[in-house]
């Protein structure tokens, strides 16, 4: 007869206890913490590659739209009444009196051919101002057979927005004067001496001017500091409000940086108030969008990205200028015509 030798012991089945779990538990908590920052920091890089990414894509519209028409687009044309042809008369527009209704085309209008946006560049109609009403206003979104115009202008393109830029984004429409008109983070290399804002006819400014400015812009000629030396457009950060115009690519007023008179304009990612000259700005400088909005002048460069930020250089490479640049330098490369000797960072 056969016998079953059964097991016998104190052996049993192990299990975690409180304290053990919790010791765990931190372990992991700390773990987490320490690699949250790494990977917030590694979605930042990617972040700014793709906004230099685009930085590039604009410097080599520009390149192409010169080689095209022989110079740079103007920072902004105001609407005169009739199709706007590419040599512009001075029709005496002052930026503090003239009203909505007589905007014209911006300089991101103008190379929409040239970053492969040749259907959105046709819908425009130039016969019209830029900012004409809607055939139906209360539509957040107009059709092209309601609006050309303000179907063009309501359109975000992702090559004019920074990924680290939160308020240029679909949410956040610049929405007066007939919006919603669409956000960008970018804007091209205007005047910046004082008295000189972008305002003013480019032609008529002195040896301080940079790229463009009003009716007209320079051509490779004039740029006798080099285009390795001299920016062509800058990171700008959209404004933080629906009636902030900071951002709206299709104003001229809203993606020209510029203006950066001597004592207002203090450098890369200043943002105290009053540091922006913008009309109906939200001051915020808690967020470096300090601005005063008793009219249009100037508007300085800002990134979020740590650090600094990047621009566009006339010859269509891309740099990043840190947040420490020498301020002189900082100006100097602002300007197309001074004969300074630059070192960039």
């Amino acid at each position: 007869m056969s016998s079953r030798k059964g097991v016998t012991g104190n052996a049993r089945q192990r299990a975690f206890t409180l304290v053990e779990l919790l010791v765990v538990i931190a372990i992991i908590g700390v773990l987490v913490a320490l690699l949250l920052p790494a990977v917030q920091a590694a979605r930042e890089a990617a972040r700014r590659m793709s906004c230099g990414n685009n930085l590039k894509q604009l410097g080599l519209g520009l390149q192409n739209y010169h080689d095209t028409y022989k110079t740079f687009p103007p920072a902004h044309i105001p609407f005169a009444g009739t199709p706007p042809a590419f040599t512009y008369p001075n029709l005496g527009w002052t930026n503090n009196t003239t009203p909505a209704t007589s905007w014209g085309p911006s300089w991101m209008v103008m190379i929409l051919p040239f970053i492969e946006q040749q259907p959105l560049h046709d819908i425009y109609d130039s016969t019209v101002s830029i900012s004409q009403v809607a055939a139906n206003p209360s539509n957040p979104l107009p059709t092209v057979q309601q609006d050309r115009n303000a179907y063009m202008r309501s359109r975000f393109l992702e090559v004019y927005a920074c990924p680290s830029d939160s308020f240029a984004t679909q949410g956040n429409p610049y929405t007066a004067n007939n919006g919603p008109w669409a956000r960008g983070s970018y804007a091209i290399s205007a005047n910046w001496q004082g008295g000189v804002s972008w305002s003013t006819p480019w032609q008529n400014n002195n040896a301080d001017k940079g790229l463009a400015g009003q009716y007209q812009a320079a051509n490779m000629a004039n740029v006798i500091d080099g285009t390795s030396n001299s920016t062509a457009v800058w990171e700008i950060q959209g404004g933080p409000s629906g009636g902030d115009v900071r951002g709206a690519w299709a104003v001229g007023r809203g993606v020209i940086e510029g203006g950066c008179a001597v004592g207002d304009c203090l450098g890369i990612n200043y943002g105290r108030a009053g540091a922006d000259d913008i009309q109906g700005c939200d001051s915020q400088p808690q967020r470096r969008l300090g601005c005063w909005n008793g009219g249009d002048g100037q508007q300085g460069a800002k990134s979020y990205h740590p650090g600094g930020a990047q621009a566009a250089l006339v010859d269509g490479s891309v740099r990043f200028m840190p947040t420490t640049i020498d301020l002189n330098v900082y100006r100097a490369v602002k300007s197309i015509g001074n004969g300074e000797t630059v070192e960039l960072p």
